[in-house]
């Protein structure tokens, strides 16, 4: 499928630099930028999922008391959120 997109000259401007940074062609670039915005979710990456259950397991407690922080912390995380960011919706029931 072919597709005319009309540009700013300054997203026009942004799309080449970046394309030319990357040294690939700027349509290549483009459909790449599309692709991976409107593309099914690719496998993780099996590293990242590795060190993030690696840490976990580091951080793996039953300890009631320690328990209880990590939830009072994930709370007042929430709330916190809730009041500092600019829409108004809230981001955590």
């Amino acid at each position: 499928m072919s597709l005319i997109v009309s540009l700013s000259p300054d997203l026009e401007e942004k799309l080449r630099r970046e394309a030319a940074h990357k040294g690939i062609d700027v349509a290549d670039y483009a459909r790449d930028l599309l692709e991976q915005h409107l593309s099914v979710p690719r496998e993780p990456d099996r590293a990242t999922l590795d060190l993030l259950a690696k840490w976990n397991a580091e951080d793996a407690t039953d300890d009631p008391a320690e328990l209880q922080k990590r939830q009072q912390d994930w709370e007042e995380l929430k709330q916190s959120l809730n009041e500092n960011h600019t829409s108004n919706r809230r981001l955590f029931p």
